[in-house]
């Protein structure tokens, strides 16, 4: 049997520091590494993990704001049947001209017998370039390449729009007449007064964009 004062012990030691390691543990406690073992995981029932990322950490109204914004959303498509279909989305994202495989894309199958296949360390191309890439139910629709020494600005973002909304008329049949519901994030080109204006000039119905939200950009990652 465990000495219940010790687990009262541990368990307080990790309520204020979760990242407190078994070495630390066992030189605060003297206590052997197994029994600190056995008591986090068979009598606390813990376990190591590493922290999931998230893009940033929201402050108090960037959560409220996110709540309002989906919720609003949640009612637009439920009282639109044809929401995904009219939906078009934009990201930016920067493209690498050589990304390295993921260990995952690298896996392979081996008999026991066999030696465990190895690779060199790869790193990702200096080169990149910005890809502006707008997408619907049906796959992409078009991938602007911003030119060399250019920065995404209001005045390039409008020419992009403009583009956008010509190849939309030609990729997506029929689409423009059910009037398009874009979506993008909330980056200062795609926010001016300028952009907004160009928007409803081009006949597309702008929808919210929750805050550092990745649910509808898979650019994102």
């Amino acid at each position: 049997m465990f000495n219940q004062e010790n687990i009262k012990i541990i368990s307080n030691i990790l309520d204020k520091d979760r990242r407190v390691t078994l070495r630390q543990l066992e030189e605060e406690l003297g206590m052997s590494k197994s029994i600190l073992d056995k008591i986090l995981t068979e009598q606390l029932g813990m376990s190591r993990v590493l922290s999931r990322w998230v893009p940033k950490l929201l402050s108090e109204s960037e959560r409220i704001e996110r709540v309002r914004v989906c919720r609003q959303l949640l009612r637009i498509s439920k009282k639109e049947p044809r929401f995904f279909d009219r939906l078009v989305t934009g990201d930016e994202t920067w493209l690498h001209f050589y990304e390295p495989k993921t260990s995952l894309q690298t896996s392979q199958w081996k008999r026991r017998h066999e030696a465990t296949p190895i690779r060199p360390r790869a790193v990702a191309s200096a080169g990149k370039r910005m890809a502006t890439v707008f997408w619907d139910t049906k796959g992409i629709i078009m991938i602007d390449w911003l030119p060399n020494k250019v920065t995404i600005n209001t005045e390039y973002y409008v020419q992009v729009l403009k583009k956008l909304r010509e190849t939309i008329k030609s990729k997506r049949r029929g689409k423009l007449s059910s009037y398009v519901l874009l979506q993008h994030d909330n980056a200062p080109a795609h926010t001016s007064r300028r952009t907004l204006d160009e928007i409803q000039h081009l006949g597309f119905e702008l929808l919210p964009h929750p805050p550092y939200s990745r649910d509808l950009a898979p650019s994102d990652y």
